[in-house]
């Protein structure tokens, strides 16, 4: 398996059947190890849309197969330079896999995509009694899930500064700091604003401070 089998445009029915072929009890631990080292490697080089269902596919082997769960936090002696998975050795049962750990996955955790960081955290925790759904979803809809979500307590206001800016009431300083430069360079009349628009105490006092600090670069 390469890398380049999660960018096909049938990549799902790919991870799909992988997941069944792989769903016997009876199958060799080399093997298990060999097949989950190998999608290890290739989620380093996978696209998004892929992560997640190919970690979800990883923890189930573990789930199935808790032998193997040796693969998870491995301790290693300090001597050892370089892992001892051959990438590019063919046989599973040559590519010493077992002597390996899932390195790659606690990588992941660090993934600038929320879900793909939560997915990996599976290492950290006991192996689950029961196999998880593996989950496939669009780029599309992983952007824009992770786009609609807020970020932090200040963030998560934006919607309701929007609305106080609707009815015509703001403080948010960086509104009042690009309404002041509209007026000073004479792009916005004091009449063009709307009758029910009001400044509070704060805005006014941010204006004055912002007029001050700014005076010779804000035109008159």
């Amino acid at each position: 398996m390469k890398p380049s089998v999660l960018y096909l445009d049938h990549k799902e029915k790919f991870i799909t059947l992988l997941d069944q072929f792989l769903s016997s009890t009876h199958i060799p631990n080399y093997v298990v190890a060999g097949f989950a080292k190998r999608l290890c490697r290739m989620l380093l080089l996978a696209p998004l849309d892929a992560q997640e269902p190919v970690l979800g596919l990883i923890r189930n082997l573990l789930t199935r197969h808790p032998n193997v769960a040796c693969l998870i936090h491995r301790d290693v002696p300090e001597t050892l330079t370089a892992d001892p998975y051959d990438e590019d050795e063919v046989s599973l049962s040559k590519c010493d896999a077992l002597s390996s750990s899932l390195w790659e996955v606690k990588s992941l955790q660090k993934h600038w995509h929320p879900n793909v960081a939560k997915r990996a955290n599976f290492v950290e925790k006991k192996l689950q009694q029961v196999e998880s759904f593996v989950r496939f979803r669009c780029q599309d809809e992983l952007f824009s899930n992770m786009m609609a979500k807020p970020f932090g307590s200040k963030e998560a206001s934006v919607e309701v500064r929007y609305s106080r800016a609707q009815n015509g009431y703001t403080n948010n300083d960086g509104f009042l700091l690009a309404l002041l430069y509209l007026f000073a360079n004479g792009y916005l009349r004091s009449n063009d604003l709307p009758a029910k628009f009001l400044l509070d105490d704060h805005d006014l006092i941010f204006i004055s401070r912002i007029r001050k600090r700014f005076s010779g670069w804000l035109r008159r």
